[in-house]
């Protein structure tokens, strides 16, 4: 029993922590910090944090803090719609839309948007 309640507070005082991460991340992205930004939102990206996959994405499409990778914020930003992040799906639906992407793909998106 004692090891349960240990286990619960633990939690309980991580949570906030997590809680907050992603705030830090986007605060610091909005601040133009996109260094402290990215260490943020990969850490909660990789934990399977759908917002911070989106952040991420965001940072290597547009080369913010990052190299710019395309196939990189794809990948992300796929990961993130799949796990249905409605602001990843409206990216890669743009991204896929817009010809100067260079990854238009008219079909892939009526196939995976198309209700």
């Amino acid at each position: 029993m004692k090891l349960k309640a240990a286990l619960f507070f633990l939690l309980a005082s991580v949570a906030p922590v997590l809680a907050t991460s992603l705030d830090t991340a986007t605060a610091a992205y909005q601040a133009g910090d996109f260094a402290a930004a990215r260490v943020c939102a990969e850490e909660l990206a990789q934990s399977g944090d759908a917002g911070a996959m989106t952040l991420l994405a965001t940072m290597l499409q547009k080369g913010q803090g990052v190299e710019r990778n395309l196939d990189s914020a794809l990948d992300w930003f796929g990961r993130a719609a799949e796990a249905g992040h409605a602001p990843a799906q409206l990216a890669l639906g743009m991204i896929y839309l817009d010809p100067a992407s260079g990854r238009a793909d008219r079909l892939r998106f009526l196939h995976a948007y198309a209700a």
